[in-house]
Formats: structure tokens, C-alpha cells, sequence
């Protein structure tokens, strides 16, 4: 692939809700860890749904992921992308297994960031397939429920 091929992909992507999650805001990381892992999956569910071409990047970015199948530079700088969202989210769940280590007794920061990966590209691929917008504050309130303790 040409490098303007591959400056086509570094601009979808950094434009794609998988490009812009790198560190979280202050405010967030004084939070409580589910508090704040709530907030993050917050931001990233409105990064994918709150703009107007939302549909159209994503459509793009999955067309790129798709293609990087076949190219190793499209899936090396999707891969860099994905491994930045899941370094994100890394420090706040390793909170909150630490803050609650009888509760998620065995589960590892790693398997737990995959959970919480998979359902904001999920919700991101039900969206396109659907041809409609997910309910972010459905998607949220379900989050709640299984990240706080009652």
C-alpha cells in the first residue's frame, strides 16, 4: 500500500472513536474505579455516537479493518489503535479489581478490558448493521448495574 494509502487509515482512525481514547481526563481518574470506568465507557460511547458523520467513520473504519486483514500496515496501525484504547481503560480496572479482590477474585485487568472492549465495538457494529444509533444511556445503565456492588 502507498504511504498515502496508509495517511488515509492514520486519518480515519484518529478520527474513529478507536483513535481517540488515549488518556483519561483528570477529573475522571480521581473518581472511584467503577465510577471512573463508567465515565471512560461514557466518553467512548460518545465519541461513537454523538457526531453527525458517526455512521460514515465508522463505516470507513470498518472497511480499513476489514482490509487490514489483507494488508499488514493497515493491521499493524489498527492493531496500535485498538492496543491504545485497551491501555485507556488498563489503570482504572486495575482499580477496581484491587479495590474489590473477593468480587473479582480470578479475573485478570486483561480479561477484563477485552469485556469492556467488546462491548463499545459491539455496540459500534450493532449500530452500523442496524442502521440506527445504540442507547447510550441504556448501555450505560446496564454497565452500572454490573460494575457497581449492591
Amino acid at each position: 500500500m502507498s504511504t498515502i494509502g496508509l495517511e488515509t487509515v492514520d486519518n480515519c482512525i484518529a478520527f474513529s472513536p478507536f483513535g481517540k481514547r488515549s488518556k483519561c481526563h483528570t477529573s475522571v481518574s480521581l473518581m472511584p474505579p467503577a465510577e471512573r470506568l463508567l465515565a471512560l465507557m461514557q466518553l467512548d460511547l460518545q465519541d461513537i455516537y454523538q457526531s453527525e458523520q458517526a455512521e460514515d467513520t465508522l463505516g470507513v473504519f470498518f472497511s480499513y479493518l476489514v482490509m487490514g486483514v489483507y494488508d499488514s500496515a493497515i493491521n499493524e496501525r489498527i492493531r496500535q489503535a485498538f492496543e491504545r484504547s485497551r491501555q485507556a481503560f488498563l489503570p482504572g480496572v486495575q482499580a477496581l479489581i484491587e479495590s474489590e479482590p473477593g468480587r473479582f477474585h480470578g479475573v485478570t485487568a486483561e480479561g477484563f478490558v477485552t469485556v469492556i472492549l467488546g462491548i463499545a465495538q459491539g455496540c459500534a457494529i450493532q449500530s452500523l448493521l442496524n442502521k440506527q444509533r445504540i442507547d447510550v444511556e441504556q448501555i450505560l445503565v446496564v454497565m452500572r448495574a454490573l460494575l457497581i456492588a449492591h
